[in-house]
């Protein structure tokens, strides 16, 4: 990954590197697949809805779709950009599902692996996926799903979101 320097953009005039933020929406109003090909861009260089984009190695922590529509989504979305080439995808249930992309797309994806941000093991086996990726950006999606407090109650997420703005700060990723 790629450590920016304090008022960069990683995606110019529209995510500043280092920061945070979450996305959100109504149901089906394609929030992932945004942020999705957010990530193919950073990962790529690639422009993002036409704005330029700082290369670095992205990181999706994905807890709601099936591999077969990531990898469907991701197709397209490469395709889209013109990066084309072999995907390399590894399913390994129980342990964390890492995918690696080709050497042009520096996109890493942890799916489907049950992490609880409120559970000390999940967090503290995310620290060391940070830590040894070195990520720019880290996705995480949907939050709801990774949790097992009320995702309307303050002082449940406060919790969960005061940890990933730690790691954010630490690792240095937006």
């Amino acid at each position: 990954g790629q450590v920016l320097g304090e008022g960069t953009w990683l995606v110019e005039d529209w995510w500043a590197s280092g920061s945070w933020g979450l996305v959100a929406g109504e149901p089906k109003s394609f929030k992932s697949l945004l942020c999705l090909d957010m990530a193919v861009s950073v990962a790529s260089g690639v422009d993002f809805l036409g704005r330029p984009t700082h290369r670095g190695r992205a990181l999706i922590i994905q807890q709601e779709n099936a591999s077969w529509i990531i990898q469907d989504r991701l197709a397209k979305i490469r395709g889209s950009k013109g990066l084309m080439g072999n995907i390399y995808w590894k399913e390994d249930r129980g342990k964390a599902i890492i995918t690696k992309w080709p050497q042009e797309i520096d996109l890493w994806l942890v799916n489907q692996t049950a992490i609880d941000l409120s559970s000390d093991k999940s967090k503290s086996e995310l620290e060391a996926v940070f830590k040894n990726l070195k990520p720019t950006l880290v996705q995480l999606d949907p939050l709801y799903l990774m949790f097992t407090g009320d995702m309307n109650s303050a002082k449940d997420l406060n919790l969960i979101l005061g940890w990933l703005i730690e790691m954010c700060n630490k690792y240095k990723f937006a």
